[in-house]
């Protein structure tokens, strides 16, 4: 007896062992014996050579099977105690072929004695079978598959891989299951205490590198070309006090370390962190315990190209469905214009906040220089807050106009001029009586909250120092990972399918 029991690690690796396992089974009978059932020999006759010529147990106890038809060596103990070998052949293949089988797999991905090349589209002349041994979830798998080489470019390729979608010799699920380590934790870490305990494999820490690296790059490569990872589901938006439905977006940056040629020193970098998503309203009483839906983009690009990633995300979940978009910021230069190109033509009415403990923290600084005691510089700080959540940035910026600093200090004055420059450049991101009225989100908690979970908790581990591919591909994967969880689901079942 022969069981494939495990449906997401090999692809057409388990199909094939399957058919194969399927195919041999309805040509033998079989009788009880000592150690389960053994073979009896069927009927004599003619068969091409694919069809399953035997079907052989190798080592004691059954420890790995041996399919000649399928070209697969799965070593994972499912077999049964002594295997079978050698089967004749019987009189017509045709009697007994299971015609749903892939032709291709029973020529092990021959297609002739040349092939086009994927690379140049030249001919790829056929040069014989190699075998591989893949990493499964169900441990090495060996199988032998043809190999095509093109003299034009001299590239080789395995058309029977690209069916498989095996990469770096690992099955989808393997890739999978190690690139989420690697999304998680740091890449040691992980290869040494994490994979073996959760999956079996045993793999270095330059394995889970790469193949983390290399899924992130895949993201980044799909995102850069406008493909939406997920599917396009327009959300329930949540509705304000006023019974308009509000969507938000938010973009912010976060600091990377990185590292240079030859472990030379390298300035940090600034990644982007963008995100759309629907919170519960400020104004509801009740407590809903559920998790906010968000779709994040990250990584190192410019505004505009952040910009036009966030847009195809907003399209995804139906922005265009809101009444209102909030466009939360903490007023950095740049981010209301890539905000607006993001969600411009999608909705009828955008509305930009200013992040209200953003602009609590410059009142606090004027106060320090301002106030030496601190219970005084507490009340003035609490007072001038208080005024600028009930009453608007405009009436605290008239109120702290009117402070007469003439008998100040050179640092006093100028620290109050560059306060009101910031209130003055962002009055109209300011009225939060109206947006408190509304139930609308003041502050840019979820984006801030953002850079942390998606880039620092990951990145910004003590003594990480990054390359440039490796910080975007990073950042891309976490940001697919910390989305809704079908999109990572979604990822992976694409990619398995394609």
């Amino acid at each position: 007896m022969c069981r494939v029991c495990v449906s997401k690690v090999g692809g057409k690796l388990i199909t094939m062992a399957w058919r194969a396992c399927h195919q041999w089974k309805s040509m033998s009978s079989f009788r009880e014996g000592r150690y389960g059932r053994d073979r009896v020999e069927p009927g004599t006759g003619s068969g091409s050579g694919a069809d399953c010529r035997h079907f052989e147990g190798e080592g004691g106890g059954g420890d790995s099977v041996h399919l000649t038809a399928a070209g697969v060596k799965i070593e994972s103990g499912v077999a049964g105690g002594h295997g079978v070998s050698h089967s004749r052949r019987r009189a017509s293949a045709g009697s007994f072929r299971n015609r749903r089988r892939s032709v291709r797999a029973e020529k092990k991905g021959y297609q002739g004695s040349s092939a086009v090349c994927p690379h140049c589209q030249e001919d790829a002349r056929f040069q014989g079978y190699r075998k591989c041994v893949v990493t499964t979830l169900m441990g090495p798998a060996v199988y032998e598959r043809a190999y095509y080489y093109c003299p034009t470019c001299r590239a080789g390729h395995f058309s029977t891989d690209e069916e498989l979608g095996l990469r770096r010799k690992q099955t989808p699920a393997a890739q999978e299951v190690t690139a989420l380590v690697g999304v998680l934790e740091p890449f040691e870490e992980g290869a040494a205490r994490i994979l073996p305990k959760l999956s079996g494999l045993n793999v270095s820490a330059s394995t889970v590198q790469r193949t983390t690296e290399d899924v992130g790059e895949d993201v980044v490569e799909r995102r850069a070309a406008g493909e939406t990872i997920g599917p396009e589901q327009p959300w329930s938006w949540n509705t304000d006090a006023a019974g308009q439905t509000v969507g938000y977006v938010s973009l912010d940056a976060t600091g990377v370390l990185q590292q240079g040629p030859h472990a030379e020193k390298a300035e940090g970098r600034m990644p982007w962190v963008g995100a759309v998503f629907n919170p519960q309203p400020t104004h509801e009483t009740t407590r809903r315990r559920r998790v906010w839906e968000a779709r994040y983009v990250s990584g190192l690009m410019s505004l505009p190209e952040i910009g036009a990633q966030l847009r195809r995300e907003c399209r995804a979940v139906g922005v265009d469905r809101a009444d209102v978009v909030i466009g939360l910021t903490d007023g950095g230069a740049g981010l209301e214009n890539c905000l607006l190109d993001a969600v411009a033509g999608l909705v009828g009415e955008i509305v930009f906040i200013l992040d209200f403990y953003h602009a609590s923290e410059h009142l606090l600084e004027f106060a320090k220089v301002l106030f030496p005691d601190d219970p005084q510089r507490k009340r003035e700080l609490d007072a001038w807050c208080e005024t600028l959540k009930h009453r608007g940035g405009r009436v605290l910026f008239e109120e702290l106009e009117r402070l007469d600093l003439s008998a100040a200090s050179e640092t006093v004055r100028a620290t109050h001029a560059s306060l009101l420059g910031y209130l003055r450049n962002n009055l109209h991101r300011m009225d939060y009586p109206t947006y408190v009225a509304r139930g609308w989100q003041i502050g840019s908690g979820m984006i801030e909250s953002a850079c942390k979970s998606v880039v620092g908790r990951r990145l910004k581990g003590s003594g990480m120092r990054w390359r440039e591919r490796g910080t975007t591909a990073l950042c891309q994967l976490r940001a697919l990972y910390k989305s809704q969880p079908q999109l990572w689901n979604h990822y992976w079942t694409r990619t398995t399918c394609t």
